[in-house]
């Protein structure tokens, strides 16, 4: 799904329309201990997130909290990291709802 998302509006409409938002957030929750698992998943949710309906999406489905989870249950990993701050920012984007979610989260402490 990520590399579907990649720079590909029509896609991301489409993913999220087939529930893979969904699917992205059970993944990286049902596998909390795996950090192959969530940097994966914060890069899919950073690509799906270059889409405004799709940055709710994801936020009212739980998408910034399992981020931001996965920020913490993985600090020592650079990946996690790096796509962690990417999929935030990528929320974040022209979105002040999302930012004070983020900040409520504790995604400024995480980053």
């Amino acid at each position: 799904l990520l590399n579907l998302a990649f720079n590909n509006d029509n896609n991301c409409v489409l993913i999220a329309t087939a529930d893979g938002c969904s699917a992205v957030h059970e993944a990286m929750r049902r596998h909390p201990q795996d950090s192959n698992v969530h940097h994966q998943g914060c890069l899919a949710l950073g690509n799906l997130a270059s889409n405004n309906n799709n940055q709710v999406l994801i936020a009212s489905e739980g998408g910034i909290t399992v981020v931001v989870a996965a920020m913490r249950q993985h600090p020592q990993d650079n990946n996690v990291q790096h796509y962690g701050c990417y999929a935030l920012a990528s929320l974040a984007s022209n979105n002040n709802n999302n930012k004070v979610l983020i900040a409520c989260e504790g995604g400024i402490t995480v980053v």
